[in-house]
């Protein structure tokens, strides 16, 4: 679901890193797994340190340009109805 929010796409778009008030489940596309997620909990807490944030932020920033950027889900769709350049 998370993958569907413009505000979540936007901040993947841009290389934030995400804090959730809970755990979620990993998020991957073909085997290839978006950082985190990372979480705040009363007991527990998963959030990158200092040091490590960039190179997250970097990391999400790329994962979503190669699998949820626009021209990605194109060829998504494209894929999933056969559709080929050559039908344009």
């Amino acid at each position: 679901m998370i993958l569907k929010s413009s505000a979540y796409a936007a901040a993947c778009a841009h290389g934030i890193v995400s804090v959730f008030p809970h755990r979620g489940a990993p998020i991957s596309i073909n085997g290839d797994r978006l950082p985190g997620p990372f979480f705040l909990e009363p007991n527990a807490h998963e959030i990158p340190d200092e040091q490590q944030r960039p190179k997250v932020a970097a990391n999400i920033y790329e994962w979503y340009h190669q699998h949820a950027s626009s021209d990605s889900l194109v060829n998504g769709v494209a894929k999933v109805f056969a559709l080929h350049q050559a039908n344009r």
